[in-house]
């Protein structure tokens, strides 16, 4: 008999083109799963659980007795926590695109080019000439190798696009353009779309193989969770599935819970991953088109509204899918001062006056992840004077597009 050690795991996501079906399942059941050695992505903590009911019936017996239950309906818990690492390479996607996907609806938009910069103004914003770019108003740009107004390098959102101009919100000039400089439009840009609702299959495979190796099929990722501040950055998802299903249980499964699979999948037996460490901590705080120097944490939570259907008449498992309204939250905290940005924040949170968020986590090309937040309605700040300075703290503030079928209430980019 083996120990079941925790660190002796393995996890894999794939894209689920079928709600009912793991990948290569089939209606017959006879399929065969397609689960790569590319599907490999680590993980810090993941639970895949079957939610099945008991019936017990309510009649009296004639003792204070109940009377045994039986199997009644049945779906599966999931979530998962990992480091917030992309790919490393800007444009490529990161191992747990699948989770993304199915949180935003869609896959994401490849952005690509690069430019020579002519000149930077020394100015707040920077305003960065480059003939040739495809920059509109709202896009991602890298800007790197500019001498003088050095602190125009780094990844910007843009505004004020005409012609060859444009600039970079929240952006200050530091001194006079020399020469050089490099705007790459390169970067992975994820934006909700209300139709599809897509799943995603998420495996576990543990060492040794007589364990009970699971699956869980259907995942729909009811929240998700990314947080700033911390020493290596991360996040959380959870939701419901359609089902887990398990190799001790396996052989006997119906079709339904065994998503179309002849036989339970095969752990591919060269994993790969990929992606570096993004130093939670690194970044920038971009809030009304002001950095924002003092930002310590925030917490940015997407609850998406997507659930399986579990109450069809006629069937023990889900079967279908539905959206709900999106939320997009921010909770954060800073410390307290007497600037002008901070003073802007405690008027926009008593007149409900929408504040733009730009949070860039990392700050090295091809593991920086860029939120933008729109319209955000900030709750009432509260001060904690329990340290040595006071601390403004901003409770779960929500986003709202800027419009209803605009759908930007929060963009993700990797670059």
């Amino acid at each position: 008999m083996a120990t079941s050690l925790s660190r002796l795991e393995r996890v894999y996501m794939q894209d689920q083109a079928d709600f009912l079906f793991i990948p290569g399942g089939v209606a017959a059941g006879s399929g065969s799963a397609t689960v790569a050695n590319g599907d490999a992505v680590r993980h810090i903590a993941v639970a895949l659980n079957p939610a099945v009911e008991t019936l017990i019936r309510r009649d009296k017996t004639g003792s204070r007795t109940a009377t045994e239950g039986v199997r009644g309906r049945s779906a599966g818990d999931w979530s998962y926590e990992g480091s917030l690492a992309p790919n490393g390479v800007a444009g490529t996607e990161p191992d747990f695109a699948p989770l993304l996907k199915a949180v935003f609806g869609a896959a994401p938009t490849v952005n690509s080019g690069s430019v020579s910069v002519t000149a930077a103004s020394n100015a707040t914003p920077i305003v960065i000439t480059a003939a040739g770019h495809s920059l509109a108003d709202g896009d991602l740009v890298t800007i790197a190798s500019v001498g003088g107004t050095t602190d125009a390098n780094g990844t910007w959102v843009v505004s004020g696009v005409a012609g060859n101009d444009f600039a970079l919100v929240g952006s200050v000039g530091n001194a006079a353009y020399t020469s050089g400089g490099t705007a790459s439009e390169v970067n992975l840009e994820y934006g909700f779309v209300d139709q599809p609702i897509l799943p995603f299959t998420m495996y576990s495979f543990r060492t040794p193989s007589g364990l009970a190796q699971r699956c869980a099929f259907g995942c729909l990722p009811q929240e998700i969770n990314f947080s700033l501040g911390q020493d290596v950055a991360e996040f959380t998802s959870s939701g419901r599935c359609r089902f887990v299903i398990d190799t001790s249980y396996f052989s006997s499964g119906d079709v339904d819970e065994t998503g179309g699979l002849a036989t339970f999948p095969t752990e591919p037996v060269a994993p790969v991953t990929s992606g570096g460490i993004i130093a939670g901590f690194t970044g920038r705080a971009v809030i009304g088109g002001v950095e924002v120097a003092r930002i310590r944490t925030a917490s940015i939570k997407i609850e998406s509204g997507n659930t399986v259907i579990e109450d069809n008449f006629g069937a023990f498992l889900p079967n279908e899918t539905e959206g709900a309204e999106r939320s997009v939250t921010i909770a954060f905290s800073l410390y307290d001062s007497d600037e002008a940005a901070i003073d802007a924040l405690r008027v926009a949170s008593i007149t409900k006056t929408g504040v733009d968020f730009i949070l860039n986590i990392g700050t090295v090309v091809g593991s920086i992840v860029v939120l933008r937040l729109k319209g955000v309605q900030l709750s009432s700040g509260t001060y904690d004077d329990s340290g040595n300075r006071f601390v403004l703290d901003y409770a779960d503030s929500r986003a709202f597009g800027s419009s209803l079928t605009a759908l930007d209430e929060l963009t993700m980019w990797i670059a």
